[in-house]
Protein backbone atom coordinates (compact mmCIF):
# COMPACT_ATOMS: atom_id res chain seq x y z
CA UNK A 1 0.00 0.00 0.00
CA UNK A 2 1.42 3.23 -1.28
CA UNK A 3 0.92 6.28 1.17
CA UNK A 4 2.49 9.54 0.47
CA UNK A 5 5.43 9.40 3.36
CA UNK A 6 5.68 5.21 3.38
CA UNK A 7 5.15 1.99 1.77
CA UNK A 8 3.07 -0.73 3.37
CA UNK A 9 4.71 -3.79 2.14
CA UNK A 10 2.90 -6.99 1.20
CA UNK A 11 5.66 -8.94 1.82
CA UNK A 12 8.77 -8.39 4.59
CA UNK A 13 11.37 -5.99 3.59
CA UNK A 14 14.03 -8.59 3.21
CA UNK A 15 12.66 -10.22 0.51
CA UNK A 16 10.63 -7.04 -1.12
CA UNK A 17 13.30 -5.17 -0.72
CA UNK A 18 16.20 -7.12 -0.97
CA UNK A 19 15.94 -10.55 -2.21
CA UNK A 20 12.88 -10.27 -4.28
CA UNK A 21 14.01 -6.70 -5.81
CA UNK A 22 16.19 -5.92 -8.74
CA UNK A 23 19.73 -4.65 -8.05
CA UNK A 24 22.31 -3.30 -10.23
CA UNK A 25 24.69 -6.30 -10.94
CA UNK A 26 22.89 -8.49 -8.58
CA UNK A 27 21.83 -11.97 -9.81
CA UNK A 28 18.23 -12.28 -9.38
CA UNK A 29 16.06 -15.46 -9.31
CA UNK A 30 12.86 -14.13 -12.07
CA UNK A 31 9.98 -16.28 -13.88
CA UNK A 32 10.68 -14.38 -17.26
CA UNK A 33 8.27 -13.92 -20.28
CA UNK A 34 9.90 -14.05 -23.58
CA UNK A 35 7.88 -12.41 -26.50
CA UNK A 36 8.04 -12.25 -30.50
CA UNK A 37 6.54 -8.94 -31.30
CA UNK A 38 5.89 -8.07 -34.98
CA UNK A 39 6.28 -4.16 -36.59
CA UNK A 40 2.31 -3.94 -36.14
CA UNK A 41 2.55 -4.97 -32.27
CA UNK A 42 1.45 -8.23 -32.59
CA UNK A 43 2.83 -11.10 -30.53
CA UNK A 44 3.81 -13.91 -32.61
CA UNK A 45 4.72 -16.31 -30.08
CA UNK A 46 5.83 -15.88 -26.01
CA UNK A 47 7.11 -18.96 -23.41
CA UNK A 48 7.68 -18.36 -19.82
CA UNK A 49 10.56 -19.82 -18.20
CA UNK A 50 12.68 -19.57 -14.71
CA UNK A 51 15.59 -17.49 -15.11
CA UNK A 52 18.87 -15.86 -13.36
CA UNK A 53 18.72 -11.64 -13.97
CA UNK A 54 21.33 -9.73 -13.66
CA UNK A 55 20.36 -6.23 -13.91
CA UNK A 56 22.47 -3.62 -16.08
CA UNK A 57 21.70 -0.30 -14.36
CA UNK A 58 18.70 0.84 -12.35
CA UNK A 59 16.87 4.62 -13.83
CA UNK A 60 14.40 6.45 -12.95
CA UNK A 61 11.68 7.72 -15.50
CA UNK A 62 12.95 10.55 -15.47
CA UNK A 63 16.53 9.42 -16.41
CA UNK A 64 15.53 6.31 -18.79
CA UNK A 65 13.48 9.32 -20.58
CA UNK A 66 15.89 12.20 -20.84
CA UNK A 67 18.33 9.28 -22.18
CA UNK A 68 15.13 8.76 -24.98
CA UNK A 69 14.96 12.36 -25.92
CA UNK A 70 19.13 12.47 -26.27
CA UNK A 71 20.27 14.25 -23.12
CA UNK A 72 23.59 12.18 -22.70
CA UNK A 73 27.02 12.57 -22.08
CA UNK A 74 26.83 13.74 -18.38
CA UNK A 75 27.04 11.22 -14.89
CA UNK A 76 22.86 10.80 -14.78
CA UNK A 77 22.55 9.86 -18.42
CA UNK A 78 24.72 7.33 -20.33
CA UNK A 79 26.61 8.21 -23.85
CA UNK A 80 23.87 8.18 -26.15
CA UNK A 81 25.62 5.37 -28.30
CA UNK A 82 26.14 3.18 -25.74
CA UNK A 83 24.28 -0.61 -25.53
CA UNK A 84 21.97 0.68 -22.84
CA UNK A 85 20.54 3.44 -25.65
CA UNK A 86 19.85 1.07 -27.74
CA UNK A 87 18.13 -1.27 -25.73
CA UNK A 88 15.87 1.55 -24.19
CA UNK A 89 15.69 2.50 -28.07
CA UNK A 90 14.64 -1.10 -29.11
CA UNK A 91 12.30 -0.86 -26.18
CA UNK A 92 10.51 2.61 -26.98
CA UNK A 93 10.05 0.49 -30.59
CA UNK A 94 8.14 -1.97 -28.98
CA UNK A 95 5.97 0.00 -27.31
CA UNK A 96 5.04 2.57 -30.14
CA UNK A 97 3.62 -1.15 -31.80
CA UNK A 98 1.81 -2.26 -28.96
CA UNK A 99 0.39 1.30 -28.22
CA UNK A 100 -0.84 1.54 -31.77
CA UNK A 101 -2.48 -2.00 -31.60
CA UNK A 102 -4.15 -0.87 -28.40
CA UNK A 103 -5.26 1.89 -29.78
CA UNK A 104 -6.69 -0.56 -33.16
CA UNK A 105 -8.67 -2.74 -30.65
CA UNK A 106 -10.26 0.17 -28.99
CA UNK A 107 -9.20 -0.08 -25.56
CA UNK A 108 -9.60 2.93 -23.27
CA UNK A 109 -6.72 5.58 -23.30
CA UNK A 110 -7.55 7.44 -19.69
CA UNK A 111 -4.96 10.19 -18.82
CA UNK A 112 -5.70 11.11 -15.20
CA UNK A 113 -5.26 14.00 -13.46
CA UNK A 114 -3.70 13.48 -10.61
CA UNK A 115 -1.48 14.75 -7.47
CA UNK A 116 1.77 14.07 -5.92
CA UNK A 117 2.02 15.45 -2.17
CA UNK A 118 5.43 16.35 -1.08
CA UNK A 119 5.44 15.89 2.96
CA UNK A 120 8.12 17.60 5.06
CA UNK A 121 9.89 16.56 7.73
CA UNK A 122 6.89 16.90 10.23
CA UNK A 123 4.71 14.85 7.98
CA UNK A 124 2.57 17.60 6.76
CA UNK A 125 2.32 18.87 2.59
CA UNK A 126 4.81 21.21 1.61
CA UNK A 127 3.31 20.76 -1.76
CA UNK A 128 1.16 19.48 -4.22
CA UNK A 129 2.06 19.40 -7.69
CA UNK A 130 0.42 17.26 -11.35
CA UNK A 131 1.58 14.18 -11.56
CA UNK A 132 4.21 14.18 -14.73
CA UNK A 133 3.17 11.00 -17.03
CA UNK A 134 6.44 10.39 -18.93
CA UNK A 135 6.70 8.52 -22.09
CA UNK A 136 8.78 5.78 -19.99
CA UNK A 137 5.59 5.31 -17.44
CA UNK A 138 3.87 4.54 -20.49
CA UNK A 139 6.39 1.71 -22.18
CA UNK A 140 6.50 0.11 -18.99
CA UNK A 141 3.06 0.08 -18.93
CA UNK A 142 2.55 -1.12 -22.33
CA UNK A 143 5.12 -4.15 -21.56
CA UNK A 144 3.20 -5.48 -18.84
CA UNK A 145 0.60 -5.18 -20.23
CA UNK A 146 1.65 -7.37 -22.97
CA UNK A 147 3.33 -10.05 -20.25
CA UNK A 148 -0.18 -9.58 -17.95
CA UNK A 149 -1.80 -11.17 -21.77
CA UNK A 150 0.60 -13.94 -22.46
CA UNK A 151 -0.10 -14.80 -18.70
CA UNK A 152 -3.63 -15.06 -19.29
CA UNK A 153 -3.25 -17.14 -22.25
CA UNK A 154 -1.48 -19.69 -20.47
CA UNK A 155 -3.27 -20.03 -17.83
CA UNK A 156 -6.51 -20.41 -20.60
CA UNK A 157 -5.05 -22.66 -22.30
CA UNK A 158 -3.90 -24.98 -19.31
CA UNK A 159 -7.28 -24.77 -18.00
CA UNK A 160 -5.10 -24.68 -14.54
CA UNK A 161 -7.11 -22.51 -11.63
CA UNK A 162 -6.02 -19.14 -11.28
CA UNK A 163 -7.21 -15.74 -11.04
CA UNK A 164 -7.79 -13.24 -13.79
CA UNK A 165 -8.38 -9.65 -13.75
CA UNK A 166 -11.95 -9.27 -14.93
CA UNK A 167 -13.10 -6.08 -15.89
CA UNK A 168 -16.96 -5.61 -16.76
CA UNK A 169 -18.61 -2.82 -19.36
CA UNK A 170 -21.02 -0.58 -17.97
CA UNK A 171 -25.04 -2.13 -17.68
CA UNK A 172 -27.47 -0.24 -19.14
CA UNK A 173 -28.75 2.02 -16.44
CA UNK A 174 -25.48 3.24 -16.25
CA UNK A 175 -25.05 3.79 -20.13
CA UNK A 176 -28.72 5.58 -19.98
CA UNK A 177 -27.15 7.94 -17.18
CA UNK A 178 -24.15 8.80 -18.88
CA UNK A 179 -26.57 9.96 -22.35
CA UNK A 180 -28.34 12.07 -19.96
CA UNK A 181 -24.90 13.35 -18.64
CA UNK A 182 -23.56 13.97 -22.15
CA UNK A 183 -26.74 15.21 -23.54
CA UNK A 184 -25.97 18.50 -21.03
CA UNK A 185 -22.59 18.93 -22.06
CA UNK A 186 -24.13 19.29 -25.78
CA UNK A 187 -22.40 15.53 -26.96
CA UNK A 188 -25.71 13.64 -28.48
CA UNK A 189 -23.54 10.93 -30.42
CA UNK A 190 -23.51 8.20 -27.93
CA UNK A 191 -26.68 5.48 -28.61
CA UNK A 192 -28.54 3.44 -26.10
CA UNK A 193 -27.32 0.19 -25.52
CA UNK A 194 -24.15 -2.04 -25.08
CA UNK A 195 -21.46 1.20 -24.71
CA UNK A 196 -17.75 -0.05 -26.31
CA UNK A 197 -14.18 1.10 -25.27
CA UNK A 198 -14.08 2.48 -28.83
CA UNK A 199 -17.21 4.52 -28.27
CA UNK A 200 -15.66 6.14 -24.78
CA UNK A 201 -12.40 6.89 -26.53
CA UNK A 202 -14.30 8.95 -29.31
CA UNK A 203 -16.18 11.03 -26.29
CA UNK A 204 -13.05 11.21 -24.58
CA UNK A 205 -11.37 12.65 -27.79
CA UNK A 206 -14.11 15.04 -28.63
CA UNK A 207 -13.64 16.43 -24.98
CA UNK A 208 -10.15 17.08 -24.49
CA UNK A 209 -9.17 20.16 -25.60
CA UNK A 210 -12.90 21.61 -22.89
CA UNK A 211 -12.83 22.89 -19.80
CA UNK A 212 -15.22 19.91 -18.66
CA UNK A 213 -12.40 17.10 -20.06
CA UNK A 214 -11.65 15.83 -16.00
CA UNK A 215 -15.19 16.03 -15.70
CA UNK A 216 -16.22 13.99 -18.59
CA UNK A 217 -13.23 11.41 -17.47
CA UNK A 218 -14.70 10.99 -14.03
CA UNK A 219 -18.33 10.12 -15.07
CA UNK A 220 -16.94 7.65 -17.41
CA UNK A 221 -14.80 5.91 -14.93
CA UNK A 222 -17.66 6.55 -12.69
CA UNK A 223 -20.30 4.12 -15.36
CA UNK A 224 -17.94 1.50 -15.28
CA UNK A 225 -17.46 -1.54 -12.58
CA UNK A 226 -14.40 -1.66 -10.49
CA UNK A 227 -12.23 -4.42 -11.51
CA UNK A 228 -11.67 -7.62 -9.74
CA UNK A 229 -9.73 -10.93 -9.07
CA UNK A 230 -12.31 -13.65 -10.37
CA UNK A 231 -11.35 -17.31 -11.32
CA UNK A 232 -13.51 -17.40 -14.22
CA UNK A 233 -12.59 -15.28 -17.24
CA UNK A 234 -14.70 -12.62 -18.82
CA UNK A 235 -12.45 -10.23 -20.21
CA UNK A 236 -10.83 -7.02 -19.25
CA UNK A 237 -13.60 -4.44 -21.11
CA UNK A 238 -11.61 -1.41 -20.26
CA UNK A 239 -8.21 -2.90 -22.35
CA UNK A 240 -10.54 -4.57 -24.89
CA UNK A 241 -9.00 -7.59 -24.36
CA UNK A 242 -10.96 -10.85 -24.48
CA UNK A 243 -8.00 -12.31 -21.37
CA UNK A 244 -5.99 -10.63 -18.71
CA UNK A 245 -4.43 -11.76 -15.68
CA UNK A 246 -1.67 -9.58 -13.20
CA UNK A 247 1.68 -11.23 -13.47
CA UNK A 248 4.23 -8.27 -12.91
CA UNK A 249 3.95 -7.80 -9.67
CA UNK A 250 4.81 -10.65 -7.27
CA UNK A 251 6.21 -8.88 -4.45
CA UNK A 252 3.45 -6.55 -4.10
CA UNK A 253 0.13 -7.75 -5.37
CA UNK A 254 -1.00 -11.49 -3.79
CA UNK A 255 -2.85 -12.36 -7.27
CA UNK A 256 0.16 -11.65 -9.62
CA UNK A 257 2.12 -14.56 -6.72
CA UNK A 258 -1.08 -17.31 -7.59
CA UNK A 259 -0.44 -16.52 -11.22
CA UNK A 260 3.19 -17.10 -10.76
CA UNK A 261 2.76 -20.40 -9.25
CA UNK A 262 0.39 -21.50 -11.64
CA UNK A 263 2.62 -20.74 -14.24
CA UNK A 264 5.52 -22.45 -12.79
CA UNK A 265 3.28 -25.52 -11.68
CA UNK A 266 3.11 -25.66 -15.51
CA UNK A 267 6.57 -25.62 -15.95
CA UNK A 268 7.53 -28.10 -13.54
CA UNK A 269 4.66 -30.78 -14.26
CA UNK A 270 3.78 -29.98 -17.87
CA UNK A 271 0.05 -29.46 -16.96
CA UNK A 272 -2.63 -28.45 -14.06
CA UNK A 273 -2.65 -32.35 -12.69
CA UNK A 274 -1.72 -31.79 -8.87
CA UNK A 275 -2.06 -27.94 -8.38
CA UNK A 276 -2.38 -27.05 -4.98
CA UNK A 277 -5.88 -24.70 -5.84
CA UNK A 278 -9.26 -25.90 -7.02
CA UNK A 279 -11.70 -23.30 -8.26
CA UNK A 280 -13.61 -22.49 -5.16
CA UNK A 281 -10.05 -22.20 -3.36
CA UNK A 282 -9.45 -19.55 -6.18
CA UNK A 283 -13.01 -18.12 -5.59
CA UNK A 284 -12.34 -16.99 -2.16
CA UNK A 285 -8.95 -15.79 -2.68
CA UNK A 286 -10.04 -13.75 -5.53
CA UNK A 287 -12.84 -12.20 -3.32
CA UNK A 288 -10.96 -11.55 -0.63
CA UNK A 289 -7.97 -9.44 -3.11
CA UNK A 290 -10.79 -7.85 -4.35
CA UNK A 291 -11.71 -6.69 -0.76
CA UNK A 292 -8.21 -6.26 0.45
CA UNK A 293 -7.61 -3.86 -2.77
CA UNK A 294 -10.31 -1.28 -2.54
CA UNK A 295 -9.75 -1.49 1.43
CA UNK A 296 -6.31 -0.20 0.30
CA UNK A 297 -7.22 2.00 -1.94
CA UNK A 298 -9.80 3.74 0.63
CA UNK A 299 -7.01 4.00 2.73
CA UNK A 300 -4.92 5.56 0.86
CA UNK A 301 -8.02 8.36 0.05
CA UNK A 302 -8.61 8.50 3.29
CA UNK A 303 -5.03 9.51 4.18
CA UNK A 304 -4.26 11.99 1.10
CA UNK A 305 -7.93 13.57 2.04
CA UNK A 306 -6.71 14.43 5.87
CA UNK A 307 -2.99 15.87 4.80
CA UNK A 308 -4.86 18.12 2.36
CA UNK A 309 -7.60 19.27 4.85
CA UNK A 310 -4.57 19.99 7.35
CA UNK A 311 -2.64 21.97 4.84
CA UNK A 312 -5.99 24.22 3.55
CA UNK A 313 -5.94 24.98 7.14
CA UNK A 314 -3.38 27.34 7.06
CA UNK A 315 -5.27 28.83 3.84
CA UNK A 316 -8.56 29.56 5.02
CA UNK A 317 -9.82 32.93 3.64
CA UNK A 318 -7.54 32.23 0.63
CA UNK A 319 -9.57 32.29 -3.31
CA UNK A 320 -9.39 29.41 -5.91
CA UNK A 321 -10.40 28.72 -8.81
CA UNK A 322 -12.68 25.64 -9.54
CA UNK A 323 -15.06 23.57 -11.50
CA UNK A 324 -18.17 22.20 -10.40
CA UNK A 325 -17.87 18.35 -10.30
CA UNK A 326 -21.23 17.51 -9.57
CA UNK A 327 -25.18 18.76 -8.50
CA UNK A 328 -26.81 17.95 -5.03
CA UNK A 329 -30.58 19.89 -4.05
CA UNK A 330 -27.81 20.75 -0.93
CA UNK A 331 -25.50 22.86 -2.97
CA UNK A 332 -22.75 22.11 -5.57
CA UNK A 333 -19.47 19.94 -5.09
CA UNK A 334 -16.25 21.68 -6.75
CA UNK A 335 -12.44 20.50 -7.20
CA UNK A 336 -9.39 23.01 -7.30
CA UNK A 337 -8.37 20.98 -10.62
CA UNK A 338 -4.31 21.77 -9.53
CA UNK A 339 -4.35 20.66 -6.20
CA UNK A 340 -7.02 17.58 -6.60
CA UNK A 341 -9.03 19.49 -3.89
CA UNK A 342 -12.83 18.78 -3.43
CA UNK A 343 -14.71 21.08 -1.11
CA UNK A 344 -18.80 22.03 -0.97
CA UNK A 345 -20.11 25.58 -1.84
CA UNK A 346 -23.31 25.39 -0.03
CA UNK A 347 -26.82 26.13 -1.39
CA UNK A 348 -27.34 28.93 1.20
CA UNK A 349 -24.04 31.15 0.49
CA UNK A 350 -25.30 31.18 -3.25
CA UNK A 351 -27.38 34.14 -4.09
CA UNK A 352 -30.60 34.52 -2.23
CA UNK A 353 -33.32 32.43 -4.25
CA UNK A 354 -35.62 29.38 -4.38
CA UNK A 355 -32.78 26.43 -5.96
CA UNK A 356 -33.78 23.83 -7.52
CA UNK A 357 -32.31 20.99 -9.64
CA UNK A 358 -32.59 19.76 -12.83
CA UNK A 359 -33.61 16.36 -14.31
CA UNK A 360 -30.56 15.54 -15.43
CA UNK A 361 -28.91 16.53 -12.33
CA UNK A 362 -26.27 18.68 -14.54
CA UNK A 363 -27.10 21.96 -13.09
CA UNK A 364 -28.60 23.82 -10.14
CA UNK A 365 -31.11 26.88 -11.03
CA UNK A 366 -32.58 29.47 -8.87
CA UNK A 367 -36.27 29.74 -9.46
CA UNK A 368 -36.40 33.77 -8.79
CA UNK A 369 -33.98 35.34 -10.33
CA UNK A 370 -32.24 32.58 -12.87
CA UNK A 371 -28.95 32.14 -11.27
CA UNK A 372 -27.35 28.76 -12.37
CA UNK A 373 -24.64 26.70 -11.82
CA UNK A 374 -23.86 24.05 -13.98
CA UNK A 375 -21.68 21.07 -14.17
CA UNK A 376 -17.96 21.89 -15.60
CA UNK A 377 -18.93 25.60 -15.04
CA UNK A 378 -15.43 27.82 -13.58
CA UNK A 379 -16.26 29.38 -10.03
CA UNK A 380 -13.92 32.00 -8.15
CA UNK A 381 -14.67 30.91 -4.98
CA UNK A 382 -13.32 31.85 -1.20
CA UNK A 383 -12.39 28.54 1.54
CA UNK A 384 -14.01 29.50 4.60
CA UNK A 385 -13.50 26.30 7.13
CA UNK A 386 -11.91 22.90 6.96
CA UNK A 387 -12.44 20.38 9.60
CA UNK A 388 -9.61 17.16 9.15
CA UNK A 389 -11.52 15.31 11.08
CA UNK A 390 -15.04 15.10 9.09
CA UNK A 391 -12.73 15.50 6.04
CA UNK A 392 -14.98 18.45 4.85
CA UNK A 393 -13.80 21.47 3.17
CA UNK A 394 -16.00 24.86 2.21
CA UNK A 395 -16.31 27.61 -0.05
CA UNK A 396 -18.25 30.05 -0.68
CA UNK A 397 -18.22 32.27 -4.35
CA UNK A 398 -16.89 35.17 -4.63
CA UNK A 399 -18.16 36.24 -7.71
CA UNK A 400 -21.93 35.89 -7.30
CA UNK A 401 -22.59 35.43 -10.99
CA UNK A 402 -22.17 32.31 -12.92
CA UNK A 403 -18.94 32.15 -14.97
CA UNK A 404 -20.09 30.22 -18.01
CA UNK A 405 -18.19 27.86 -19.99
CA UNK A 406 -17.86 29.05 -22.72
Amino acid sequence: VYFPDRVAPMLPETLSNGLCSLQPRQDRLCLCCDMTVSRQGEVRQSRFYEAVMRSVRRFTYGEAARVLSGESGNDNVPAADSATFRSLKALADVYAAFLARRCDRGGLEFNPSEVVLELDDRGRISSIAPRQRLVTHRIIEECMIAANVEAAKWLRKARIPSLYRVHEGPGPERVDELILFLRTLGITSVSPGRLQPADMNRILKATASGPEAELVETMLLRCMARAEYRPKNNGHFGLALPAYAHFTSPIRRYPDLLVHRAIKHLLHNGGAKGFGYDMAAMEHLGQHCSRAEKRADEAVGDVEERLKCAWLQDRVGDEFTVSVASIAPFGIFVRVPDLGIDGLVHVTSLPRDYYHVDAGGSALTGENYGNSYRLADRLQVQLTSVSVRERKIDFVPVKRTRKARH
